[in-house]
């Protein structure tokens, strides 16, 4: 009986220790598992942090990069405008300059005085000074004289190119009327109409400025 106790005691005590084994084994293994885990996440959050800082580099390299770009394309920008404002005020002082040449040509002075002056400047042009102005626009405006000697018909060949001579200076219909020996500026306009229609130029854009633009 009391041996009977012994073992049972015995068996009782290797069971507890087992028991305690396993739970240490488990408590064991479950920390383990829990470090193993643990360093699986730090792993993550450093290779997380590596990226985002990654990203935060690549973010300020390219807001640099469009920072430089938007400087370099506004100074490309300013350039542009600013050789285009030149360009522009060029071309308005070679057009000022060409306009300066023709009215201080002696046929120009003439055309300028029946201008300011109307019939009481007692001023005629003769075929000479015609074909002296002709010569004088061809030399200046050379594409615009191209352009209207080829839209013009041959037939009216005369008071039509006398018409665009004088439109480079302006001419309102009394002043075309009396050089071209029109009967009055209504004549004047009928034939400025005709001129518009064969050159193709609409009525509320200036036919002296359209035929400057050529050139």
């Amino acid at each position: 009986m009391e041996n009977e106790n012994i073992r049972l005691q015995v068996a009782i005590l290797y069971r507890t220790l087992a028991i305690i084994i396993l739970s240490v084994c488990a408590a064991i293994g479950l920390l383990m598992f829990r470090r193993a885990k643990n360093r699986r996440i730090r792993r993550q959050q450093e290779k997380l942090r590596q990226k985002e800082n990654e990203i935060r580099f690549l973010t300020v390299q390219m807001n640099e990069m469009k920072s430089t770009l938007d400087e370099r394309q506004e100074s490309a920008a300013s350039h542009y405008r600013a050789q285009k404002e030149k360009i522009e005020a060029l071309e308005e002082a070679l057009a000022e300059k060409k306009g300066q040449i023709l009215r201080s040509s002696s046929v120009g002075k003439k055309i300028v005085r029946v201008i300011e002056q109307g019939a009481a400047s007692k001023t005629t042009l003769s075929a000479r000074d015609w074909s002296a102005l002709e010569k004088d626009i061809r030399a200046l405006y050379p594409c615009a004289y191209a352009f209207f000697t080829e839209k013009i018909g041959a037939e009216k060949w005369d008071t039509y190119q006398r018409h665009c001579l004088l439109s480079f200076f302006d001419t309102d219909t009394k002043v075309e009327a009396f050089l071209l020996g029109l009967t009055d500026d209504t004549t004047a306009r009928q034939w400025r109409y005709r001129l518009r229609k064969a050159l193709g130029v609409d009525g509320a854009q200036s036919l002296a400025r359209f035929l400057r633009s050529l050139d």
